[in-house]
């Protein structure tokens, strides 16, 4: 195709853990316009080498503005904008960065977006910008956003924000469940396989009745959604929430079952040691003393312990539906359990260098 011809896509977060996948897999037929905080390392300049690379703030209202502008008055247009970036990280605290990045950040695209008559936007929400269903409910696109964490406040006051300008800018909000690779790269889920995949005696520990759990999705399956939503935008309403992750839950006890059968190559596994919340509560208060002391935090946090069996259950049915999607047979996250293993157990230096630099916020591509 003519890369005049092509659509032109402004992606946010373009160096990220799902940019950098999304950055790479659309850049063979659309023209793309990458924006970060951090410089791309070489290993993604050279997958993507015709993406334009732009260094920048989103919280710098200016610098945003210039490359909307200057992309729409070289190109002609904006087709779309993936807005990814983003911060998180795992404690209570309403860090500064989340009214910085996610909240005033997201306000300068919206607005940058609206000036340069962006045709549509895709944001990236969570799963965790809503509350855990009621027993025997499930989540779903109609599903108000209410996060309790930090986190998942601030993504619900972007979905708020995006409210507040329908009228003026189309948008396509993706609660966006959880997100893993081959080579894990996912902080929860990381932990458990760390956990249940060490030889020692806590590794058949499973906190409370093993019923909590959250819905995730591959990274390859995830780039194949946004891609949908790129392909379907004309069938789409002008205003859309949309899940981006497998149908239902995976729990604490479906993942500990699937990763015993991958280790030991049988159908038999292991069963979990189901221990009570206070119990686990000690332990957890122990490990994080620790983790201060030495200056190396653990994933999980006591708070955690406050959604021990309420899983994230979600119904997908109006989103498969509207893009003709859904997640890759193989690629669930009990189905991929033994590649993550086999990568875990024989190349362990690759997979904490990999899974230490997502859990810090330093991600850097490399090809799977």
């Amino acid at each position: 195709m003519d890369r005049k011809r092509q659509p032109v896509v402004l992606i946010t977060g373009a160096a990220g853990f799902l940019g950098s996948a999304l950055t790479v897999d659309l850049a063979g037929d659309h023209s793309i316009v990458a924006l970060d905080r951090r410089q791309p390392g070489r290993a993604l300049l050279d997958a993507a080498p015709q993406v334009e690379w732009h260094r920048i703030d989103i919280a710098e209202k200016a610098e945003v503005s210039a490359i909307f502008e200057s992309t729409r008055r070289r190109s002609g247009r904006i087709d779309f904008v993936v807005h990814l970036a983003a911060f998180y990280h795992f404690d209570l605290d309403r860090h500064p960065e989340y009214e910085r990045t996610n909240v005033r950040g997201t306000s300068n695209v919206l607005q940058a977006s609206i000036e340069s008559s962006v045709s549509r936007l895709l944001f990236s929400s969570s799963m965790m910008a809503m509350l855990p269903p009621a027993p025997g409910t499930m989540l779903d696109e109609r599903t108000p956003a209410s996060g309790l964490i930090p986190y998942g406040r601030s993504k619900a006051t972007n979905e708020g924000m995006i409210a507040e300008v329908r009228d003026r800018l189309p948008s396509i909000v993706l609660r966006i469940g959880g997100v893993f690779s081959d080579w894990c790269e996912l902080p929860p889920l990381c932990s458990l396989i760390r956990q249940w995949g060490a030889r020692t005696p806590l590794n058949r520990i499973v906190v409370g009745r093993g019923e909590s759990g959250f819905p995730y999705v591959h990274r390859s399956d995830w780039v194949r959604l946004v891609r949908a939503c790129l392909c379907y935008d004309g069938r789409l309403p002008p205003h859309e929430t949309l899940l981006a992750s497998q149908h239902g839950v995976v729990t604490h006890d479906e993942l500990f079952g699937a990763l015993q059968r991958a280790r030991s190559g049988a159908g038999r596994a292991a069963a979990p040691l189901h221990v009570p919340v206070t119990l686990a509560r000690v332990g957890l208060h122990m490990r994080a003393a620790l983790g201060r002391i030495t200056g190396s935090m653990p994933y999980e946090r006591p708070w955690m312990l406050r959604y021990v069996d309420r899983p994230w259950v979600a119904d997908t049915t109006r989103t498969r539906k509207r893009l003709d999607w859904d997640c890759s047979h193989g690629m669930r996250v009990c189905e991929r359990l033994p590649v993550l293993l086999e990568h875990f157990e024989n190349d362990r230096t690759r997979w904490e260098r990999r899974n230490r630099q997502r859990a810090n916020r330093a991600y850097s591509y490399l090809a799977d």
